[in-house]
C-alpha cells in the first residue's frame, strides 16, 4: 500500500501552507520530517481495521476514524527534531497561525508530564488538518447542507451517509482528483 509524504498530492492551498510550516521550523532551528500527507480511503480503511485489532490486543490504535482529513488532502503529518516541550509549543503556534488545527494543546501535554501522566502514543500531536482558506470554507457549508438534506434515490428514503458526503467534500477540495 503506498504512502505519500508529498505535498503534490495535497490540495494546492494545503500545500503551500504545509510548505511555509516547514520552512518556518527549520527557520527555527528544527529538523522537519514530512511523514504521511494524502492517504486514499483504503489506506485508511486499512489502517482503521488494524487499528480494531491493535485495540482489541490491549494496545494503542493508529488510528480511530474511517474518515481522516488525510484523505481530503487537507492533512499532513509532520515532526521535528527535537521535540522538547518549548519546540511543541512552538509548533503548535505555529501551526495554529498558519491555519491549522492540531490535536492537543502544549497545556494539556505539559500539564501531564508535570503530574507523572504518561503522554499516550496517540496523541497524535503531529497531526495537522489545514482549516484556511475560502475553499475550505465554502467546501464545509455545503457539506453541513448536504449532511442535513433528506434524500430519496431508488425509492429508498433517509439522510445520506457521512461516507457519501465525506467523498464528495474530498472531491471538491481535491478539485476531483483521487
Amino acid at each position: 500500500m503506498v504512502v505519500y509524504n508529498d505535498l503534490k498530492h495535497l490540495t494546492d492551498d494545503t500545500a503551500r501552507a504545509v510548505g511555509e510550516f516547514v520552512a518556518r521550523l527549520k527557520n527555527h532551528g528544527l529538523t522537519v520530517k514530512v511523514g504521511e500527507t494524502y492517504r486514499t480511503p483504503e489506506r485508511q480503511e486499512w489502517l482503521y481495521r488494524e487499528s480494531q485489532r491493535l485495540i482489541a490486543a490491549g494496545k494503542s490504535p493508529l488510528t480511530k476514524t474511517l474518515h481522516s482529513w488525510h484523505t481530503t488532502g487537507r492533512a499532513a503529518d509532520i515532526d521535528i527534531a527535537p521535540a522538547t516541550m518549548e519546540h511543541i509549543e512552538f509548533y503548535i503556534d505555529t501551526a495554529r497561525e498558519l491555519g491549522f488545527r492540531t490535536m492537543v494543546s502544549p497545556v494539556k501535554i505539559e500539564g501531564d508530564i508535570e503530574a507523572g501522566v504518561q503522554v499516550p502514543p496517540y496523541w497524535d500531536w503531529h497531526h495537522l488538518e489545514y482549516r484556511g482558506g475560502r475553499e475550505f470554507a465554502d467546501a464545509f457549508r455545503e457539506y453541513d447542507e448536504l449532511r442535513r438534506a433528506p434524500v430519496a434515490t431508488a425509492g429508498l428514503s433517509g439522510l445520506l451517509s457521512i461516507g457519501a458526503i465525506f467523498s464528495a467534500v474530498h472531491s471538491f477540495l481535491s478539485g476531483g482528483r483521487a
